[in-house]
C-alpha cells in the first residue's frame, strides 16, 4: 500500500477453509523500515504510534466511530467498546493515513465479513512519531 525509499507497508489476505459451515479469512500486515545499519524492522503499533497516555484511547475512538459507521455489529450492540495495545487492528501506513484492517468475527458476525478503517493524518499527526511522518509524506518542494 505504500513504496517508498527505506520503507515498505503492505497487506496479505488469506483465506481457508478446514471445514465447517464456511471458511475463515485473516488479514497480515507488514510495515517494514529499512534501518542505518542495513536491517529491516517492522514496525508495529509502538513504532508508529506516540506513547503518551492519551494516544491509544484517542485511535481507539476514531477506529470504534469508523466501525460504528459501518454498522458493525458487535460495536452497536455495546460488546466491543475499546480497543487495547495488544488487541488494535493490523494496519498499514499509506500516503495520505493509516489504515487498519478488521477481520471477521473481530467487530461483528462473520456474515458482516471484514472491515477497514481508514484514519487520515490530518486526524492523527500529534499521534505518530514525527521522524516517521518525515518518511511517509511527501516532501514539500522547497523555493
Amino acid at each position: 500500500t505504500l513504496n517508498r525509499p527505506g520503507l515498505v507497508c503492505m497487506r496479505m489476505f488469506t483465506w481457508f477453509y478446514s471445514g465447517g459451515a464456511h471458511g475463515l479469512s485473516t488479514t497480515a500486515t507488514y510495515n517494514l523500515m529499512k534501518q542505518v545499519d542495513g536491517s529491516i524492522k517492522e514496525l508495529g503499533y509502538e513504532d508508529v504510534f506516540l506513547a503518551d497516555h492519551d494516544v491509544l484511547p484517542s485511535v481507539s475512538y476514531m477506529l470504534i466511530e469508523g466501525l460504528r459507521d459501518q454498522g458493525a455489529s458487535y460495536v452497536i450492540n455495546g460488546s466491543l467498546a475499546y480497543f487495547t495495545k495488544e488487541d488494535i487492528p493490523g494496519f498499514t501506513l499509506e500516503e495520505r493515513g493509516v489504515r487498519f484492517y478488521v477481520d471477521p468475527y473481530q467487530a461483528g458476525p462473520y456474515a458482516q465479513g471484514d472491515f477497514e478503517v481508514f484514519l487520515g493524518y490530518d486526524a492523527l499527526l500529534r499521534f505518530i512519531e514525527p521522524d516517521l511522518l518525515d518518511r511517509i509524506l511527501p516532501k514539500k518542494p522547497t523555493k
